[in-house]
């Protein structure tokens, strides 16, 4: 089984989040998720700084509050505690090939998300 939570983890709570990683936790041996998530702002570059003040009042007004953050090792910490292993963790950066970056429209990629990739283990 493979699930894809791409623009969710932000809008949860980490006790929230403990609570569909044990749901999820039931899904059979070698499943697998990839999900993206926040960093702490002491990970975010200036531009992200930004964007999170810009972005942030919206969302917040909108009933979209962003509740959570992690670092990898924290994210590690949680999947780990619901039977997960990071396979992958990446920062938007590194999650595509460098040429990608290469563009004239000022697309670029940011420090405010990372991509982790994780598996439930095969029975032993």
């Amino acid at each position: 089984m493979f699930v894809s939570w791409l623009g969710g983890v932000p809008y949860f709570r980490p006790c929230e989040l403990g609570r569909v990683l044990s749901d999820l936790a039931r899904l059979p041996p070698g499943s697998e998720l990839v999900a993206d998530y926040h960093v702490p702002p002491d990970w975010q570059d200036d531009h992200a700084e930004l964007y999170v003040r810009a972005v942030s009042e919206v969302a917040s007004d909108g009933a979209e509050p962003w509740r959570s953050s992690f670092t990898p090792d924290g994210v590690a910490a949680l999947l780990a505690e619901n039977g997960f292993v990071v396979v992958t963790d990446h920062s938007e950066r590194d999650s595509v090939p460098a040429g990608f970056w290469e563009r004239r429209d000022g697309l670029r990629p940011g420090s405010l998300m990372r991509l982790v990739h994780a598996r439930r283990p095969a029975d032993g």
